[in-house]
């Protein structure tokens, strides 16, 4: 079997060619997956943050039989109100009516804005996203750098759902630091950590904590 001299992500078979690390080109492709997930995620932010300031959330409210009232945002939501006298059949009506119009603003908006389509292209990228951090648990590194590599995609994952200190962040940091520091390769371009400033995730905060300018996951 020819020698194999490890390289920076590269196997070099006795300087006949190179053969890429899978490892490091399975952990460049997540980089740059979940860099798009991010920009699409930020993008449908701000597009629900003017959604929900230029329109309003589709929303009506009515009053149930006993006096107390319930804010329905679909038809659907009506349908599980009983409405027993003339009443709470116009109070239906009425809501019904509002309702219909408010989701037809609704659609609109979104419509000019490519909310809704921004939204499933984001979940589309995570889906890839997934897909490709799945594979890496299940693909061997042949380099250090693949390895270091691989690593970097664990911590910058969990890093975008955690805080900074959470356990066990600072202990996979300190290990990221200690491999750079023993074997002298650097993480590559791309896969470093993220700043303690931007591992406060957004992409599940509501709307009205986000504001207009929206943010990373």
């Amino acid at each position: 079997m020819p020698a194999i001299e490890q390289t920076s992500g590269r196997m070099q078979k006795n300087g006949k060619g190179t053969v890429a690390d899978p490892a490091l080109v399975l952990s460049q492709a997540w980089v740059e997956a979940h860099a798009q997930t991010l920009v699409l995620c930020l993008r449908q932010q701000q597009f629900e943050a003017e959604l929900a300031l230029s329109v309003g959330f589709p929303s009506a409210n009515i009053v149930l039989p006993d006096s107390s009232e319930r804010d329905v945002s679909s038809l659907e939501d009506l349908e599980d109100v009983s409405a027993p006298t003339t009443i709470d059949e116009i109070s239906r009506t009425e809501a019904a009516k509002a309702s219909a119009e408010h989701w037809a603003r609704w659609r609109a908006k979104d419509a000019d804005l490519g909310y809704s389509a921004t939204k499933e292209a984001e979940q589309q990228a995570a889906d890839k996203e997934q897909l490709l951090l799945d594979e890496l648990a299940r693909t061997p590194a042949s380099t250090m750098a693949g390895a270091i590599a691989k690593l970097s995609v664990v911590l910058r994952e969990i890093e975008d759902n955690h805080d900074a200190s959470d356990f066990p962040l600072p202990h996979i940091r300190s290990v990221l630091e200690d491999l750079t520091r023993v074997t002298h390769h650097n993480a590559p371009e791309g896969f470093r950590p993220s700043s303690d400033a931007e591992h406060h995730g957004t992409r599940d905060m509501p709307v009205a904590e986000r504001g207009t300018s929206g943010g990373k996951k």
